[in-house]
């Protein structure tokens, strides 16, 4: 017989009992979560069968493309809370400003002074974008 086996350590049961109560933790959320789905088909399949879905504007159109799912998984959240909130990321701001100052420049002469200086904030503002862009990449935090 193995010399463990018959007196195991007093961490070993309460190793177990804390995996017991994890797995019963588990089997809870899993029977809540299962209840959900089960509610939220019911809703849906009353839906169709009342024919409230078919009355949408929208039923059978494809979902509108908002550029969700080309956001990172880890950032959808936030830039869905930004969008609902009537925001956009800071980043979006300096591109749309520095858009702006594009179009001013189409409207400068090109050997002016004015055109000068807007070219020269147009080229730190495009650096300033690609650095954060790239540290968002990187870091994927706002």
């Amino acid at each position: 017989m193995n010399r463990h086996a018959a007196s195991s350590p007093w961490w070993h049961a309460a190793r177990d009992a804390q995996r017991r109560a994890d797995d019963a933790r588990r089997r809870e959320r899993d029977e809540r979560v299962r209840s959900l789905d089960e509610r939220i088909a019911e809703c849906v399949s009353q839906a169709v069968a009342s024919g409230e879905l078919q009355k949408s504007a929208a039923w059978g159109r494809p979902l509108p493309d908002d550029g969700y799912f080309d956001a990172p998984p880890e950032l959808r959240l936030a830039f869905k809370v930004l969008r609902n909130a009537g925001q956009v990321p800071p980043e979006v701001e300096l591109m749309q400003e520095l858009q702006r100052w594009r179009d001013q420049l189409a409207t400068l002469d090109t050997a002016s002074a004015d055109a000068q200086a807007l070219r020269a904030r147009i080229a730190e503002r495009e650096l300033l974008i690609r650095l954060r862009v790239e540290r968002l990449a990187r870091t994927l935090t706002l």
